[in-house]
C-alpha cells in the first residue's frame, strides 16, 4: 500500500461549463469538448472532472449520438469514456476513491466489480492505506467461487509487524525503488522471490562443496 498524491493535483473544468445553462446546447457541448480536451487525463482528480463532464454532456445530446460526439469532439474511445463516467460516479457517491491511481479507479469502478470488494477498498482507504490496481485486482479474483473460501479480503486489524516490515523495507530500498515495488503484481513477485531464494541457497551450497 502507498499514500498517493494524486488528489493534490486538482482539475478545475472552466467555469462556463458549470455555471451557464442558458448557453445553447452547440455552445454548452462545444465548451466542454475544449475542457476535456486540454486536461491531461494522467491525474485520478482530472479523471474525475472529465467524467463528470462528459456525463452533463450526454444530458444535452440526442439519444444515439453521443459515443459519436465523443469521438469526433473529444477524441478518445467510447470505452475510455465510460471508464471516466463510471470513475467520476463513484467518487460523487465515495469520495475518497479519489485517492485511488486512475487505473485502480477504473478498475474499482467496473461494472464486474463485486461490490464486497468495492466496500472493502473503501474501508481500507479510510483506514489510511492507498490499494493499487494489482491489490484490487487479486480482490475481485478472490471472489471466484474456487478461490473465495481460501483468500480473505484485504486483511484489517491489528498489522503493525507488516507495518514495521514495510518501514524497514523503505528504509532500505528508498522512496524510487518501493513506489515501484508498490504497483508490481506482489503474488508474481513473491513466486520469483521464492525462486531467488532457492537459487541463492543452491549456489551456496555449491560454493560449500567446492570449499
Amino acid at each position: 500500500m502507498s499514500a498517493s498524491n494524486e488528489n493534490n493535483s486538482v482539475v478545475v473544468l472552466h467555469p462556463a461549463t458549470r455555471m451557464k445553462p442558458e448557453l445553447s446546447t452547440h455552445s454548452f457541448l462545444h465548451e466542454l469538448a475544449e475542457e476535456i480536451r486540454h486536461h491531461s487525463q494522467s491525474t485520478t482528480s482530472a479523471v474525475i472532472e472529465i467524467g463528470a463532464a462528459l456525463s452533463r454532456a450526454k444530458e444535452r445530446i440526442k439519444h444515439g449520438q453521443f459515443q459519436h460526439w465523443v469521438i469526433e469532439q473529444c477524441g478518445f474511445t467510447m470505452r475510455s469514456a465510460q471508464n471516466y463516467m463510471r470513475g467520476a460516479a463513484l467518487a460523487a457517491e465515495h469520495e475518497i476513491v479519489s485517492h485511488l491511481n486512475p487505473a485502480a479507479l477504473y478498475r474499482l469502478a467496473a461494472p464486474k466489480t463485486p461490490s464486497n470488494v468495492t466496500a472493502r477498498i473503501i474501508s481500507v482507504l479510510r483506514e489510511g492505506s492507498v490499494p493499487t490496481e494489482h491489490e484490487i485486482i487479486d480482490l475481485i479474483a478472490a471472489q471466484t467461487p474456487e478461490r473465495k473460501k481460501a483468500t480473505p479480503l484485504l486483511a484489517s486489524g491489528d498489522r503493525s509487524d507488516e507495518r514495521e516490515f514495510a518501514r524497514e523495507l523503505y528504509s532500505r530500498l528508498g522512496e524510487e525503488l518501493t513506489s515501484e515495488l508498490v504497483e508490481r503484481p506482489w503474488r508474481a513477485i513473491r513466486e520469483c522471490l521464492r525462486e531467488e531464494l532457492a537459487s541463492g541457497v543452491q549456489s551456496s551450497g555449491a560454493h560449500d562443496n567446492e570449499s
